[in-house]
C-alpha cells in the first residue's frame, strides 16, 4: 500500500491529466488506458467549440 503522500500525488495527477493516472494506476498499453485517452480527447474537442 503507497504511502499518503504517494497517494495525494497520484490523486492530483489524475484529476489533471486523467490518462497519466491511469497510466500510473493500470499501465499504458490497456483497455482502461485507451478509453480514457479517447474520453478525455473528445471532452477537449468538445470544449474547443
Amino acid at each position: 500500500m503507497p504511502n499518503k503522500c504517494a497517494l495525494c500525488c497520484e490523486i492530483m495527477i489524475a484529476v489533471l491529466l486523467p490518462p497519466l493516472g491511469v497510466c500510473l494506476r493500470h499501465g499504458c498499453c490497456t483497455v482502461e488506458f485507451l478509453i480514457c485517452l479517447v474520453l478525455t480527447i473528445l471532452g477537449q474537442g468538445l470544449n474547443w467549440h
